[in-house]
């Protein structure tokens, strides 16, 4: 997952100058111009990232470390976010369909899949029907990332029972604004991966950014 230097050389303009969207152009020919959108850098400056998208649209998250020649990527990423610590980076990734905009997408329920991806080694896993998400850290002046909050959508009865036949042919409908709102709200310790709690029905949610603490209505 390597990149150019080049590449690399203009996020690195792109966070100091402009962070709302830069553009690169590649030193071969062959290759388009892609365009950086959503730069974010660690708070120790050790890792960045960006969304990476190409000239028709296709993107992905791209992580760099500023230390080393090291590279990760998130395919269909969006919108990272990069933990306290840079031990982690979080990215949206949108429900994919499976052919075309008239067959039901693989994610069925409203909100999209959350991507952690781990810069240590470069593992990734995902959390499923997520709306938003958020960090949590330590108590200590240390600001060590230790709990991911997310809020996940509610689920329905496609989910226990699968779409019918009928149901399966036609376009996916886009939930209310409503429905968008409610869900369930989790707390993961990412060190363990064990789910400390689980909150239904919240609408709203705030993480406490130096303690273990979540408001929530």
């Amino acid at each position: 997952m390597r990149n150019t230097a080049a590449l690399h050389g203009t996020l690195l303009v792109a966070l100091s100058a402009c962070p709302a969207v830069a553009t690169a152009q590649n030193s071969t020919d062959d290759q388009e111009p892609v365009a950086l959108h959503n730069p974010v850098i660690s708070a120790d400056g050790a890792w960045m990232a960006a969304e990476v998208r190409s000239g028709q649209g296709d993107g992905n998250v791209r992580v760099w470390s500023t230390e080393g020649d090291v590279t990760f990527s998130i395919e269909h990423g969006q919108n990272p976010r990069i933990s306290r610590d840079s031990r982690w980076v979080s990215a949206l990734r949108k429900p994919l369909l499976e052919d075309s905009g008239t067959v039901t997408p693989t994610n069925k329920r409203a909100g999209q899949t959350l991507v952690l991806l781990d810069t240590q080694d470069g593992s990734q896993r995902t959390f499923e029907f997520v709306l938003s998400h958020d960090w949590t850290y330590s108590y200590d002046e240390n600001y060590t990332s230790m709990h991911l909050v997310y809020l996940q959508s509610p689920e329905t009865k496609d989910d226990e029972e699968g779409p019918s036949k009928d149901e399966a042919t036609k376009p996916a409908k886009k939930p209310a604004a409503k429905e968008r709102k409610v869900g369930t709200l989790h707390l993961v310790h990412l060190k363990s991966d064990y789910r400390l709690f689980t909150l239904q029905n919240v609408t709203q949610y705030a993480a406490h950014q130096t303690m273990h603490h979540v408001a929530y209505v």
